[in-house]
């Protein structure tokens, strides 16, 4: 029934394939391979350092490639301006450090200030703790005492009194009626 396909074959013609590639890299390490063997790692090591040291030597004698002093000429256009552009960069950090500095201290003395005030506004609460509730009482910015009654008289910035002695504060100067008179003490 079946057929199978018989193809004659010439056995002259094989070709074998090769078990690695041959390029140079694996024929260097075929060649190191060897001689490893041949002459002992330390000996062939010995042949490459020196084999290296003489190829660096004779390409410094040559001096950079037209390439290579391309580039340097680039490198040192270039680290001109990075050190311009540091330069600046540097002087920015310090204008703003400063600037720091002085709103810091800014804060620290507002916030001092706000301390300093805070203290004496618990010192004020504290005192007015300590002072009977029926004597002072405030209305309107003005004190007054046991039975006085101060009014506030129309067109008038000046404190009526019914009895005793009526004092009033008005923008940090403190305002004193006496008998029917004002009198202004700083």
């Amino acid at each position: 029934m079946g057929r199978f396909n018989r193809q004659k074959k010439n056995l002259r013609h094989v070709h074998y394939e090769q078990s690695q590639p041959s390029y140079d890299a694996v024929r260097k390490s075929r060649f190191e391979v060897r001689m490893r063997r041949k002459y002992g790692d330390s000996v062939f090591d010995g042949w490459k350092a020196e084999a290296t040291k003489e190829r660096r030597a004779a390409e410094a004698a040559e001096g950079p490639s037209p390439a290579q002093r391309m580039r340097f000429v680039e490198l040192l256009a270039e680290k001109a301006n990075c050190l311009k552009r540091v330069t600046t960069a540097k002087a920015k950090v310090a204008a703003a450090k400063k600037a720091l500095d002085e709103a810091t201290a800014r804060y620290e003395k507002a916030k001092e200030e706000k301390r300093v005030m805070e203290a004496e506004y618990r010192d004020i609460l504290a005192e007015l703790r300590r002072i009977p509730a029926e004597l002072p009482s405030s209305r309107r910015g003005m004190l007054r005492s046991g039975g006085d009654i101060v009014t506030k008289e129309e067109g008038e910035n000046v404190a009526k009194q019914e009895g005793e002695n009526a004092v009033k504060q008005e923008g940090g100067n403190v305002m004193k009626q006496d008998e029917g008179r004002v009198v202004k003490m700083e």
